[in-house]
C-alpha cells in the first residue's frame, strides 16, 4: 500500500470509531490496527525523507560546482 491508501484507510478506522457504537474489544482492535497502520505511514515517510535529503545533498554538490 502507498501512503494514499493508508491514510484513507486510517481516515476509515476513525470514522467507524467515531460514528459507530462498538464494543470495547472492537475499539480496541481498531485502535490497534490504526497503530499499525501510523507505524507504516511514519516509515514510508521516513524512507521518504532520507531519498529526499540524498537528492538535496547531490544537488548542493552540483550547485557548488557553478
Amino acid at each position: 500500500m502507498n501512503l494514499e491508501q493508508l491514510l484513507a484507510e486510517l481516515t476509515n478506522l476513525v470514522e467507524r470509531m467515531e460514528d459507530e457504537d462498538l464494543p470495547i474489544d472492537k475499539s480496541t482492535e481498531l485502535f490497534q490496527k490504526g497503530l499499525d497502520i501510523s507505524a507504516k505511514c511514519f516509515e514510508l515517510l521516513s524512507a521518504s525523507n532520507g531519498k529526499l535529503m540524498i537528492l538535496k545533498e547531490r544537488m548542493d554538490k552540483y550547485e557548488d560546482k557553478d
